[in-house]
């Protein structure tokens, strides 16, 4: 399994975007994301993945595309032969946005046409990856033409960069609610309408997000750097780590096979 990612150029349209991205391989492979504090939009270019059904137990076909909204036990898929899968992952701000509005209600039924235009999957498809220039720029048009990013709530998009900012990792819940000149009960009710879960269900996913990016990316780093990331402890970071994941922290490392630090693989396993 392979990953090309490009980054969004235009400033406004990064206000939204962390990152797209291209997966493409050859299964079987069973891979399993962990909740990161994102929302995604995606598209099949080429085969087809089945995701698991936490409710039944059972493996469904995901279509050809789609969204998924900010989850607190992320999802898992499968895929049997080759895959071509594009993915945007988006910021938290972009549930400010009014065509997002009530999006943890109502993503299984948002065509992904309503941000990326009528035109959009197609022109995707038929996009060259390995150009870099034009992925982003094509891209960012698409976005920019079918929305209004000027007209986010900002009151919304305050909200949730208060609760993303590394600053505020070891903030308390009623600390952040008065930095948004809410009460806490305002705070917990509003965070919970737009991100579909409590205040610290969201911090702990965030904090957790930020810990293995770090341990992925940064060389020499140690499970003890984790504490940077606002744990008590290096059993602290385990336990949540184990919670989150199922594996241990040097298990979940292990099997972060890209270089992106939410997926984890199981070659050949079958559903």
């Amino acid at each position: 399994m392979h990953v090309l990612e490009h980054q969004a150029q235009h400033p406004l349209v990064n206000r939204f975007v962390v990152k797209y991205q291209l997966f493409q391989g050859r299964g079987p492979f069973l891979v399993k994301a962990i909740p990161s504090g994102t929302c995604e939009c995606w598209i099949v270019l080429e085969g087809e993945f089945l995701i698991l059904d936490a409710d039944e137990k059972e493996f469904r076909p995901a279509g050809q595309d789609g969204f998924f909204p900010l989850s607190t036990t992320g999802y898992t898929y499968f895929f049997e032969e080759n895959l071509r899968c594009f993915n945007i992952k988006l910021k938290p701000s972009v549930l400010g946005l009014p065509s997002f509005a009530r999006f943890i209600d109502k993503w299984k039924e948002k065509p992904v046409t309503s941000f990326l235009g009528q035109d959009g999957p197609a022109r995707i498809k038929n996009l060259d990856f390995s150009k870099a220039e034009e992925v982003t720029d094509t891209l960012d048009q698409l976005i920019l033409a079918a929305n209004d990013l000027n007209s986010v709530d900002y009151r919304i998009e305050s909200l949730l960069t208060s609760l993303f900012c590394l600053e505020n990792a070891e903030l308390r819940v009623s600390e952040l609610a008065a930095q948004n000149h809410l009460s806490v009960k305002s705070f917990e009710r509003l965070v919970n309408r737009v991100c579909g879960m409590t205040p610290k269900q969201l911090l702990r996913i965030i904090r957790f997000g930020k810990s293995s990016i770090h341990l992925k990316k940064s060389a020499g780093a140690r499970l003890i750097d984790a504490l940077e990331f606002g744990y008590y402890d290096q059993s602290h970071f385990s336990k949540e780590c184990k919670r989150l994941t199922q594996l241990r922290p040097t298990e979940f490392l292990s099997k972060l096979q890209l270089n992106v630090a939410d997926l984890v693989f199981e070659n050949g396993k079958t559903p």
